[in-house]
This record gives C-alpha cells, structure tokens and sequence, in this order.
C-alpha cells in the first residue's frame, strides 16, 4: 500500500523545499504527494506545481488556518483511505514507514489519527518533554470547564489518549475525514472536541521518551500569513 502525503504550505519557499526534500530522504511507504497550498500566489502555485502530483488552491488570496484544513480534510476525504498529514514546518530526523503508522491505525480503529513524536518546542515542553507538556496543558483547560481530565494508556507501539488532535505530522484515518472540519477559531481544538464526541481517540506512535522523529523548524511568519 502506497499512502498518500497531503502537505500544508502557506509561506511560499520559506520552509516548503526542505520539507519535500526531508519527506523524500526520511520516508518510505508514500505515494501521491498533493499539496494543499494557501499562499494566494499563483506565480509561486505555478513554479510549484512541479513538486507535486496533485496542486490544491485554497483560495484566491490567503484565507488562514481553518478554511486551509477545510480544504485538507475534503482533499483527505476525496483520497478515500489513510492520509499522511505534514505542515510545510516540519523536518523528518529518523526514518519513517507509513506501513507502520497504518498497521498501529488497523489494529485500533477507534483513532482518529497516529501522530509522530516530535522534538521539543516550548519551554515548558523541555522541561517536562512533549507528551507531559500537552497532557499537563489539556488537563488544566479541562479543570477551568469542569471536565474530567485526559485518559493516557500506553499500547504496545503507540501512546493512546484522548487529549485532542494535532497537528504535527501524522497518518489520518479514513474515518477521520467523515467528522467535518469546524469552521470557527481555534478550530483545531475544537476538532479534537467533536471527534472525541464521535468516539474517536488519538495515538503518539512509539512510546513517551522515545527519540523523537520530526522535529518542528519553524518560528517565522510570513508576511501574508492570515492566521498560521
């Protein structure tokens, strides 16, 4: 099985090229790559165009964050199987193979997604590491809203839990995309709630403290970012 990469750009070459070049040296069991584009520039659209098999617009001009997921879930929906989700701002720094990701998604058809652990960003993340930054985040909204806090089991090759979605890279279950996309701010979270109602739970693949696969290698926005 040869599993599809969506990649979500909006800032043009700012981070893009080395993405594609750190997908195509790192990862192995991928097919198509489409690429879901939000910078509003056709000039760049055409120059890129050759980097993908399939080019999706978002909009004319740069609609932002949520009207671009949007459009990746319904390009993720139209691709009918599992979807492998990478933002331009993100680096590979060990080998990865989709199969696997797949594998972990078939055994547990309740998640919604298999995300790939990623090197520490925050702050607080290098204090605590990744899981226990987002866990110790999570359950302090939770408390503020009077919801039970965050459930965490460890399974025999990922993390399962039910803190929200992400959006660092990670393969997508085809179940996933038949939960629209809210269309309001903070969408992500808000995603994370609805699929949590629909039943669904979340997966870091490997275990907490594992070396991390991806790194995220971005700090710069661009200047007609709306919203990254």
């Amino acid at each position: 099985m040869q599993i599809p990469v969506v990649v979500l750009t909006n800032r043009r070459d700012l981070y893009l090229p080395q993405a594609l070049a750190s997908l195509n040296s790192h990862v192995s069991g991928f097919g198509e790559v489409v690429i879901v584009d939000d910078s509003g520039d056709k000039g760049w659209r055409d120059r890129l165009a050759s980097d993908a098999d399939t080019m999706v617009t978002v909009a004319d001009q740069p609609a932002g964050y949520t009207r671009a997921m949007k459009t990746l879930w319904r390009v993720g929906a139209d691709l009918g199987g599992p979807v492998f989700m990478l933002e331009e701002d993100f680096t590979f720094r060990l080998p990865v193979n989709l199969r696997d990701l797949a594998i972990v998604l078939t055994g547990y058809p309740k998640l919604a997604q298999i995300a790939l652990q990623r090197a520490p960003w925050y702050p607080v993340e290098r204090r605590l590491g990744v899981l226990a930054a987002q866990r110790r985040r999570v359950d302090r909204e939770r408390r503020i809203k009077g919801r039970r806090e965050t459930t965490w089991r460890q399974q025999p090759h990922h993390v399962e839990h039910d803190a929200g979605f992400t959006g660092n890279p990670s393969l997508i279950s085809p179940r996933a995309f038949e939960v629209a996309w809210p269309d309001c701010d903070w969408s992500e979270t808000a995603m994370g709630d609805r699929l949590v109602e629909a039943g669904f739970r979340f997966g870091w693949y490997g275990r907490e403290g594992d070396a991390p696969h991806v790194e995220h290698v971005g700090g710069e926005r661009a200047e007609h970012s709306a919203g990254y």
